[in-house]
């Protein structure tokens, strides 16, 4: 709420490091207690999972989610191809949410990939694909 972000941001001001005038501020998504992990080698998605929260907001396996194997559907295709063009390709985790009012939303694209959970669930041998990947991309 506004009272507090303004409670932060004065708090933020009267301290010296400059790391404490570093604001990081997302929109509270309404979405249910899960996200979808989607591995994008290239720009093309290979497997996906949903990681399922028991009660909290993170959605990390290393945190305690549940893996659930997700199907890639062609927006979920379209979706982290363009987030994958948009930082440059290579091997790369593609988070989304859906959104109750937007329906799927790109939360993050991280360029060093766990996928721990996901080799549970996945219909593929992951690190050989971006074992794969990394050879031919060397060749080139």
């Amino acid at each position: 709420d506004k009272d507090t972000a303004d409670a932060i941001i004065e708090q933020r001001e009267i301290t010296d490091g400059p790391l404490d005038r570093i604001f990081y501020l997302q929109e509270l998504i309404d979405r249910p207690p899960r996200d979808i992990r989607v591995i994008t080698i290239g720009d093309k998605a290979v497997t996906a999972m949903y990681r399922k929260s028991s009660g909290n907001f993170k959605t990390n396996i290393a945190l305690g989610a549940e893996p659930e194997i997700c199907n890639i559907t062609n927006e979920i295709e379209d979706l982290c191809a363009k987030a994958s063009k948009a930082v440059g390709g290579g091997i790369l985790g593609v988070d989304l949410m859906e959104d109750k009012e937007k329906g799927l939303v790109v939360h993050e694209v991280n360029n060093t990939v766990e996928f721990k959970g996901l080799v549970k669930v996945a219909n593929i041998n992951i690190p050989k694909e971006m074992i794969e990947f990394a050879l031919n991309s060397i060749r080139k």
